[in-house]
């Protein structure tokens, strides 16, 4: 029926009709993503290689029963009806950018235009009823990013879910503001290195370095390296230099990939080159791989085997620097000293298979600092114990440049310990304690080495 109405009022009236159009699908719905408009033409300037934004119908999605909560730099689609969960997703993202910014050295002023859409789904089927899941859209087990839209798919623990959430923003925040966001390792490996985070309500900091299984749950990476380990399935730098992309398809290599990153960026002799990668992308991806192969070359044979001491002990936490080889000091006396803030450091003897040392230990040191200290001398403590032995006590192994598992011996105690070892390489003590747990550690240990004939 229409109503006769003088054209102020009626244009009134369709103003506030098209403000609460624009405000809500229907009653107590999440603010109305805006058309791009000038605004994607804005974000073609920062990297005009993307493609084109995928259409939506906002009529569509508000038929299928599907919400849009918007921020400055995303509107977020999703099919959940908890808006504070989907208020806090759009917060966290709009925290991340800041980081993002100050992780990839980006002007703040410079993501202006920027805006993403990202669909956070748990039924599919409402989702694709929404016009929301693209025809050429592949198949994907977790997240995927392309272009102006990333997918995620709801996860059982909040927070796996912010984790893909945050992956595949690091994603796209790369491709739009660096050019690229790199090689397959390089890519997949940054955004989940980057996606560790903390989030307390409102805020999130990112690149955590985690120390505990909890404080990730749903995210699992650590675990399932000491499983793919404990098969002996180790993979070398180069390996996962050359995963191909065809490999994410599981989720081995997102571990391996992020085991490549948190390695190479805390080594001492590579992390001065990985920080540079980024200021690469906007390159060929050919030479940014040659060149960093090329940059770590005089290191290899180091960094190779610093890998797989990391690699074989990983853990949450680990202090990469406190894992690599270090050298024990060879005192005047012809003893070495052993200290206890460090793992596996050499003596430089060389040792050949059926070789026999006898090892005589003093002096104490402490492990752990609890709410009081644990002093220690080399036969440990039984109160805890690690890899099967008790915490503290002096282990002997030899160390190789290959992918071999080192295999410690316990040569601490009061009474003088013979130990036949089974292959060729370098001898090498620490105190027994896993890489992530030297922090805190202090003193050292006088070793006498004797070898027998």
């Amino acid at each position: 029926m229409m109503i006769q109405r003088s054209e102020t009022i009626f244009a009134m009236a369709a103003l506030i009709h098209l403000c609460i159009f624009a405000a809500s699908f229907y009653a107590g719905a999440d603010l109305m993503a805006q058309p791009y408009g000038d605004q994607q033409a804005a974000m073609g300037r920062l990297n005009p290689r993307m493609p084109s934004a995928m259409p939506i119908d906002q009529q569509q999605v508000s038929d299928a029963g599907v919400f849009v909560t918007s921020g400055k730099h995303i509107d977020l689609y999703s099919d959940i009806d908890d808006q504070a969960k989907r208020q806090q997703w759009v917060d966290m993202f709009e925290s991340a950018t800041q980081q993002w910014c100050k992780l990839f050295g980006v002007n703040v002023a410079d993501t202006e235009p920027w805006r993403m859409t990202a669909v956070i789904m748990e039924n599919e089927t409402r989702i694709a009823n929404a016009g929301l899941i693209p025809e050429d859209l592949p198949k994907f087990p977790a997240g995927y990013n392309r272009g102006h839209e990333f997918w995620v798919y709801l996860q059982n623990d909040e927070y796996y879910t912010r984790h893909l959430i945050l992956h595949e923003g690091t994603h796209a925040f790369m491709q739009w503001f660096l050019g690229s966001s790199g090689t397959p390792w390089y890519s997949e490996g940054m955004a989940e290195w980057i996606a560790l985070h903390h989030w307390d309500g409102q805020s999130v900091t990112l690149n955590q370095t985690i120390t505990d299984k909890a404080q990730t749950p749903g995210w699992g990476r650590v675990g399932l390296l000491k499983k793919l380990l404990a098969e002996g399935k180790p993979k070398s730098l180069d390996d996962i230099f050359n995963i191909p992309p065809t490999a994410f398809r599981d989720v081995n290599a997102y571990a391996w990939s992020w085991a490549g990153c948190e390695f190479l960026a805390h080594h001492r002799l590579s992390k001065e080159h990985f920080a540079k990668l980024p200021q690469r992308l906007r390159g060929s991806l050919r030479q940014f791989k040659t060149k960093f192969r090329a940059e770590l070359q005089p290191h290899w044979q180091t960094l190779t085997r610093d890998w797989y001491l990391y690699i074989h002990e990983v853990d949450y936490g680990t202090d990469i620097a406190a894992a690599a080889l270090g050298t024990a000091t060879t005192n005047d006396d012809g003893t070495v000293t052993v200290s206890a803030d460090s793992s596996w450091q050499s003596t430089e003897i060389s040792v050949k298979p059926t070789d026999q040392f006898k090892f005589t230990s003093s002096g104490d040191f402490i492990v752990g600092n609890t709410t009081r200290p644990w002093r220690c001398e080399s036969n440990g403590i039984t109160v805890q114990y690690y890899d099967g032995q008790p915490l503290g006590k002096l282990m002997a192994t030899v160390i190789t440049d290959g992918p071999e598992q080192i295999v410690p011996v316990p040569v601490g105690g009061d009474a003088e310990k013979s130990v036949t070892f089974n292959r060729a390489g370098v001898l090498a003590l620490r105190i027994n304690e896993s890489p992530a747990k030297l922090g805190d550690n202090s003193g050292r240990l006088k070793v006498t080495i004797e070898k027998l004939e």
